[in-house]
């Protein structure tokens, strides 16, 4: 849907972090030094379509039927990398690396950054603002304009580890709890 409008939606760039995981969860599966990154790309891509699933902020600043092919391509979307993201760490054999995860949440800031900087401003006669992964104001405008592109980029990724840490614990568990009904005889931690 990047043309949707005649020309190309500059939103629709992978900026964001569930376009950008799209892209990097893929390349992980075929590439071979992004497949050390896969577990950490699913997390943040479950983690952040899941939150889009949750709440749609995007669609509703758009004034369209809930039924249209903007909403329904958008939900199919985020509803694909969520269950993507659950399905790698349900069924994925993966050890969490916290310096791993520490490393793409930090290299996803830094590029909504470079997005929210190269984007954001005056050009073809029309001012733009973009706030890709939460980096230069949070969603609901709770914190002060002047210290908001500050405070954002370290609080998404003290948020975002935080969630990620709940969410493996619960897969880690969830796959436990399958491997025990399948084989009863099991007594040890899986691999994960």
């Amino acid at each position: 849907m990047p043309f949707a409008y005649g020309e190309i939606d500059i939103e629709k760039l992978p900026f964001h972090a569930c376009t950008a995981m799209c892209v990097m969860c893929f390349l992980s599966r075929h590439n071979g030094f992004l497949g050390n990154f896969k577990l950490q790309f699913a997390m943040l891509g479950f983690v952040s379509n899941l939150v889009y699933l949750i709440y749609p902020a995007g669609l509703m600043w758009y004034q369209v039927h809930p039924l249209s092919y903007r909403v329904m391509q958008t939900l199919l979307f985020h509803g694909v990398m969520t269950a993507y993201g659950i399905s790698v760490l349900l069924f994925d054999d993966h050890k969490r690396e916290w310096k791993k995860d520490l490393a793409v949440i930090s290299a996803m800031v830094l590029w909504a950054l470079l997005g929210n900087t190269l984007y954001n401003g005056q050009a073809w006669g029309k001012t733009q603002f973009f706030n890709w992964f939460f980096v230069v104001r949070d969603p609901f405008y709770i914190l002060p304009e002047q210290i908001a592109p500050f405070v954002m980029p370290v609080l998404n990724m003290a948020l975002f580890m935080a969630v990620e840490t709940v969410v493996y614990t619960v897969c880690l568990r969830s796959r436990e709890c399958i491997v025990r009904r399948i084989n009863p005889k099991f007594r040890g931690r899986s691999k994960a």
